[in-house]
């Protein structure tokens, strides 16, 4: 009965330091960028993640090659590489967050915000081989802030923002319009392009565009054509009126006075 007792005391030690020895690896880890932790600030869906998580999880990595600089590297040697002690090598520190800077990237981190920074590391290695594939060296002083700026992308970054949706009613980047509506045959399509205006109907009272007037008539002179135009209307002779193409115009019928019926100054 002793026996069991000083078993079960035993035990009791043992695993409350073991559960706390885990959870201060773990801290140190992920405060290093070692840990397997992801990016992306925490909640929601997460697709930037430390270099420690891709060096731990290679079964997740979304490429099997990657190009650093101007140098391809099979999965095999980007994880030798991962494995290599930076050793006051400018190059590897650079290149350990340059891997998972570019994992991170194909597995739907947004890059714009480091695509500069990715760009410039690249340029910076060069044709240099990485540790311990090859033998180039960069000094840490000529890498530290592109280090430092792809770690924050791989600890901070976040999942490339949905494109438009077509449909909603709202106006969203890359779009032309967004009516809200399945309708093909309106003024915005549904792929939120925009539709030309239908060609003009002359006649139906609508003034449309590339018509001067449309009085909804077939008169082809009443001041508004047929087609469409602005005309003045046909002089009406015997009217009272002098209008365009008369000479005179007394608003009668009598034939023998000094305007005649068809608006003529009749000389005596």
């Amino acid at each position: 009965m002793t026996l069991v007792k000083h078993v079960i005391f035993a035990l009791l030690l043992v695993s409350p330091l073991s559960s706390c020895g885990t959870s201060s690896t773990s801290n140190v880890e992920s405060a290093s960028g070692g840990g397997d932790g992801g990016g992306g600030g925490g909640g929601g869906e997460e697709c930037a993640f430390t270099q420690g998580y891709w060096k731990n999880h290679p079964d997740a990595w979304p490429v099997s090659s990657l190009t650093l600089g101007g140098v391809s590297y099979n999965q095999q040697q980007l994880l030798a590489i991962f494995h290599e002690p930076v050793r006051g090598n400018g190059l590897i520190s650079l290149a350990h967050q340059l891997i998972a800077a570019k994992l991170n990237v194909a597995n739907g981190a947004d890059g714009g915000d480091i695509a500069d920074e990715i760009a410039a590391a690249d340029a910076l290695i060069g044709g240099r081989v990485v540790p311990p594939i090859g033998s180039g060296y960069l000094s840490p002083s000529s890498t530290s802030s592109l280090v430092e700026a792809l770690d924050q992308f791989n600890n901070n970054g976040e999942c490339k923002g949905e494109g438009p949706v077509c449909g909603n009613g709202i106006v969203e980047p890359g779009e032309e319009c967004d009516d809200g509506n399945t309708n093909n045959d309106d003024s915005c399509r549904n792929d939120c392009t925009k539709c030309p205006p239908p060609a003009p109907v002359c006649g139906n009272g609508i003034v449309e565009s590339g018509e001067e007037c449309d009085d909804g008539n077939q008169v082809d002179n009443d001041g508004c054509s047929n087609s469409c135009k602005i005309c003045p209307p046909a002089p009406v002779c015997g009217n009272g009126i002098v209008e365009s193409g008369e000479e005179c115009d007394d608003g009668n019928q009598v034939d023998s006075d000094s305007c005649s019926n068809s608006c003529k100054i009749c000389t005596p």
